[in-house]
């Protein structure tokens, strides 16, 4: 009769084992199809942005004197198209000026 009970009590502590480790695994798989989600989402978020970049080269500008209406009223005129404010979110001058 005792070595039922101690027997009894070694499966009931190993199903308990067993359920912690389960319950384990499923939140790792979980965290694993999240973490998948979000690099997902960061590749995205990252080629969206690369496709909305323009380069332009040869602006005869120092960097200090770039400001938003400059690129604004530049590209509207090189393109020749009407920009709104919205359609600019940021720019930034590439290079270093040199001076001729």
């Amino acid at each position: 009769m005792m070595g039922e009970k101690l027997e009894n009590r070694s499966v009931k502590e190993l199903i308990v084992e067993i359920t912690k480790i389960r319950t384990t695994a499923t939140k790792i798989e979980q965290v694993e199809r999240e973490n998948a989600e979000l690099r997902e989402k960061i590749e995205k978020l990252e080629r969206d942005t690369r496709k909305r970049n323009v380069v332009i080269f040869g602006l005869d500008k120092a960097e200090s004197d770039f400001s938003y209406e400059f690129v604004r009223d530049s590209l509207a005129s090189l393109f020749k198209v009407e920009i709104e404010n919205s359609d600019v979110s940021d720019f930034y001058p590439l290079g270093i000026h040199q001076s001729r």
